[in-house]
C-alpha cells in the first residue's frame, strides 16, 4: 500500500499537537522503522493510519485514494499493539478469529486464513489453549497472527518490542523479517525508539520530532547523511565534539567513528542523494543556484509565493553533456570529483567530460521541508456542522449570523476564503491554534466550535486566540436535513 500523508495536523483538546504539519510519501511494499523521541508523534501517525483518530487538518491518501472516503472495513489495514490485546477468556483460535469478525466470509474460508496463520506462526498445537496458558512469546505471535489473518495491505507496529526481555528481540525481530519477505507488497510502519532496532528491521528509515516527518529515506543514507540536529540527536544521541581543526563532529558509538558535520548539523559523506540548494518560489518560477525554471501544475509544492525553499536536484541525474529539454547549471571543478556549484561543494561520481556546466532533467528537481520532500498541497478545506435555521438567523455553535432561508435544521458547510480580515464586534466565533509565516502572508489554524474540521485562513496579521471573524469570509452552503 503506497501511503501520501500531506501536512497532516492533529491538535488535542489542551493544544498539544500529536501531528504538525507531518507530510511523508511511503512507496507500497516498503518496511519503515520510525525513530522519535516520546512525545513526538509516532503512535499518533499509526493511529492515523489505522483509521482510529481524524486529523484536524491535512490529507491521507492510501493507495492514492483520500482516506476520508475508504470505509473503515475496507481499509486492509491492521495493528499490532504495545500489549498482546488478547481476549482472556477465548482460546487461540477464537482470538485470531475476532480479526476476521468485521470481513463477510463464508466458515470455509474463515477456517483456512485460520488455519495457514497458525500453521505459519507455529501455534496449531495451541489452538484450543487460553492465553494464560501459553507464554509470552506464543502470545506475541498470537497478536501477530491476528493481524496477518486480514490479508492486509499496510501493517502497524507500535513498539511491540517494548515489553519483551532482551534475549527474546532477536527471535521476533528474525519473526518479522521472515515475515515481510513472505509479503513483499505489504507496507510495513514500525514505530519504536531502538535506534539498533530500526537499523535491523527496515529499508526505510522515518525520524519524527515535535509531530513533524524531519528525515526519510533509505536507512543507511538517513543514518550517514542525517539532515539536522535534531536527526543527529535521534541517531546518535549528544555525543558532540569539535576536532583539533575546530571543525563539529558527532561521534556515532555504534561503529565508533567520528562524522563530521556542517554549519546546519548534517553529516558530510560521499556521494549526496540530493544535491540541496537554498531557493525561492513564485509560485510559478522556481529559483536556485544561479538558475530560474518554470515549473508544471503537476510540480510539489504548496507555497504561497516569494517563500524561500530548499530545492534538490536528483545527484544520479546530473551529467556533464546536455541533451534535450536539460536544465543547466554553472558549476566549477577543484578536484577529480569535487565541484563548486552556486557556492557549496558537491562530491558527485562519473561526471565525464566537464567543461563548465552541469545538466539535468526538469524532473530530478523537488522540494524539501525539513529534509522531507514538500508535497502537493491546497490548504482550503470544507468543514461541515449541524445548525438550525430561525427567522432571519442561521443559527450555529460558533454563533449567529443574518440568513434567507425557511425554518428548520441545516447542515452547513463552511470552505475559507483566501484572505481573512478581523472584526471583533461580529461574525463567527472561533479559536485560532497555531499560526505560522509563508511570505508576506501567515497562515493560521482556525477551529469553529461544532465543525468538523480545522479551517486554515490566510491573514495579513497575526489572529491569535478567540476572536470573531466575518461570515463574508467564508462561503456557506446549506442543506436541509
Amino acid at each position: 500500500m503506497k501511503i501520501t500523508a500531506k501536512y497532516l495536523t492533529q491538535v488535542y483538546r489542551d493544544g498539544t499537537y500529536g501531528l504538525d504539519d507531518f507530510s511523508v510519501e511511503i512507496p507500497g511494499g516498503d518496511f519503515v522503522t520510525v525513530l522519535g523521541e516520546s512525545g513526538s508523534g509516532k503512535t499518533t501517525l499509526l493511529r492515523v493510519l489505522a483509521g482510529l483518530e481524524k486529523c484536524a487538518c491535512g490529507e491521507l491518501y492510501l493507495n492514492g485514494v483520500l482516506s476520508k472516503d475508504i470505509p473503515l472495513k475496507s481499509r486492509k489495514t491492521s495493528m499490532v499493539f504495545q500489549e498482546y490485546v488478547l481476549y482472556p477468556k477465548f482460546t487461540v483460535w477464537e482470538n485470531i478469529r475476532t480479526a476476521l469478525e468485521r470481513y463477510d466470509l463464508d466458515e470455509k474460508e474463515e477456517s483456512a486464513r485460520i488455519k495457514k496463520v497458525l500453521r505459519d506462526f507455529g501455534l496449531t498445537e495451541i489452538a484450543g489453549q487460553l492465553p494464560r496458558d501459553i507464554s509470552g512469546g506464543q502470545q506475541q505471535r498470537v497478536a501477530l497472527a491476528k493481524a496477518v489473518v486480514t490479508n492486509p495491505e499496510l501493517l502497524l507496529f507500535d513498539e511491540p518490542l517494548s515489553n519483551v526481555a532482551e534475549d527474546m528481540r532477536a527471535n521476533y525481530m528474525q519473526l518479522l523479517l521472515k515475515l515481510k519477505a513472505d509479503l513483499p507488497k505489504t507496507t510495513f510502519v514500525y514505530v519504536t525508539h531502538n535506534v539498533k532496532e530500526a537499523l535491523t528491521l527496515g529499508n526505510k528509515l522515518l525520524i519524527m520530532c515535535g509531530g513533524k516527518a524531519v528525515q526519510f529515506g533509505d536507512a543507511k543514507f538517513v543514518l550517514n547523511n542525517p539532515y539536522s540536529a535534531e536527526v543527529v540527536k535521534t541517531l546518535f544521541g549528544t555525543q558532540e565534539g569539535v576536532d583539533d581543526e575546530g571543525k563539529p563532529f558527532i561521534f556515532n558509538p555504534s561503529t565508533k567513528k567520528k562524522i563530521p558535520l556542517d554549519t546546519k548539523g548534517r553529516a558530510l559523506s560521499g556521494q549526496p542523494e540530493y544535491l540541496t540548494f537554498d531557493g525561492s518560489f513564485d509560485g510559478k518560477m522556481l529559483t536556485f543556484g544561479g538558475v530560474s525554471m518554470t515549473v508544471d501544475e503537476d510540480f510539489p509544492y504548496r507555497y504561497l509565493g516569494g517563500v524561500k525553499t530548499t530545492v534538490g536536484v536528483a545527484s544520479e541525474k546530473v551529467t556533464a553533456q546536455p541533451f534535450d529539454g536539460c536544465v543547466e547549471i554553472a558549476a566549477e571543478q577543484f578536484g577529480d570529483k569535487e565541484f563548486i556549484i552556486a557556492g557549496a561543494k558537491f562530491t558527485l561520481k562519473n561526471i565525464e567530460g566537464f567543461g563548465g556546466k552541469l545538466y539535468f532533467p526538469a524532473d530530478a528537481v523537488t522540494c524539501f521541508e525539513n529534509g522531507v520532500r514538500a508535497l502537493a498541497h491546497y490548504r482550503a478545506y470544507t468543514a461541515e456542522c449541524r445548525g438550525r435555521i430561525i427567522g432571519n438567523k442561521l443559527i450555529l455553535p460558533c454563533g449567529k449570523v443574518p440568513f434567507k432561508g425557511k425554518n428548520g435544521g441545516v447542515i452547513v458547510a463552511v470552505k475559507p476564503c483566501t484572505k481573512a480580515t478581523l472584526d471583533k464586534k461580529a461574525g463567527f466565533k472561533f479559536q485560532c491554534l497555531a499560526e505560522e509565516d509563508f511570505g508576506k502572508y501567515r497562515l493560521a489554524y482556525c477551529k469553529l466550535d461544532g465543525f468538523d474540521r480545522y479551517l486554515t485562513l490566510k491573514t495579513g496579521k497575526t489572529l491569535g486566540g478567540k476572536q470573531k471573524i466575518t461570515p463574508d469570509l467564508f462561503e456557506i452552503s446549506v442543506r436541509y436535513e
